[in-house]
């Protein structure tokens, strides 16, 4: 029992009947501590102890391992279980083979699960905290159809994954579900930080918003240019595309502009590319908000 109290409190109080009999525990000691209400069991030879909320971690042992000893976690769910993103999914999703025999209903208790049907290449099964998931790159692309270029955008920046890895693993799945939307943002990261398309469509957005004039690729000071830069009001705007900060040299020499241009005077404000194209009104709103703080200041 000391075995099977350190491996629930490992796993958020999920545990299945295979764990159970690994560490000596006999089927019949399992049926009797369900009858008491000290464990309960959550699918398919899986069981939750009482004493263990059924938290979001949870929910998503259990649903996984309650889809069979082939399924495997992926989509939203992969990434917020991977550390990705960091809101936890209203629905878990779970790869299981195209050949899964039994579909029966998953408990009522577990909320929404959606199955995907496909085979994962080896390389995209993977186990974080005893539990099956594919791999970062893949929850990347599985979950950016619903997350849209801001789960794209989160993970090429922390460094999670780099785009090498992306555009394999999109290579690897043609016909993945949501593949198509993904392709843009691929070519648009392939670009580079301070591509053409993003200051294109900032420059867009800028312009037929009734902001006062700016100039583009402005050198503001000592040599260094800013993306967007509305001079009068000493308030520069960078774009911090889809492969920001891909080495280190790259990171620090924005920091040493950023800390050149603060110096000066001038009030530095970053935007994603998916704030430009999923938050257009938001971006205006915090780019005039800083315009008319600059214009008090002035008065």
């Amino acid at each position: 029992m000391a075995k099977i109290r350190r491996l629930l409190a490992r796993q958020d109080g999920v545990i299945t009947l295979k764990q159970t009999r690994a560490c000596g525990l006999h089927r019949s000691v399992v049926s009797r501590k369900c009858r008491s209400g000290e464990w309960e069991r959550v699918g398919p030879s899986v069981y939750r102890a009482a004493d263990h909320l059924m938290t979001v971690r949870a929910r998503i042992r259990a649903v996984v391992w309650s889809a069979g000893p082939r399924a495997v976690l992926c989509g939203p769910s992969a990434a917020y279980w991977r550390g990705l993103w960091p809101r936890p999914p209203a629905t878990v999703h779970v790869t299981v083979p195209r050949s899964r025999s039994s579909r029966k209903p998953f408990s009522p208790g577990l909320g929404r699960v959606n199955l995907w049907y496909r085979e994962l290449d080896a390389v995209d099964r993977t186990v974080v905290r005893n539990l099956a998931t594919v791999s970062a790159p893949l929850a990347v692309l599985d979950s950016a159809s619903s997350l849209g270029m801001a789960i794209v955008d989160r993970a090429l920046q922390s460094s999670a994954v780099d785009l090498a890895d992306l555009v394999t693993a999109d290579a690897r799945y043609p016909g993945r579900r949501g593949a198509s939307a993904v392709a843009a943002m691929l070519n648009e990261a392939a670009a580079g930080a301070r591509s053409v398309a993003e200051r294109r469509a900032l420059t867009n957005l800028l312009s037929s918003s009734d902001l006062p004039p700016f100039e583009l690729n402005y050198s503001a000071v000592g040599g260094y240019a800013v993306d967007v830069a509305f001079v009068e009001q000493r308030l520069a705007v960078e774009i911090d595309g889809m492969s920001y900060h891909s080495d280190a040299e790259a990171f620090q020499h924005d920091r040493t502009r950023g800390n050149a241009l603060s110096a000066a005077g001038w009030t530095v404000i970053h935007f994603t590319w998916a704030d430009i194209v999923e938050r257009p009104a938001q971006t205006v709103a915090m780019i005039r908000w800083h315009l008319d703080l600059a214009a008090r200041r002035g008065a």
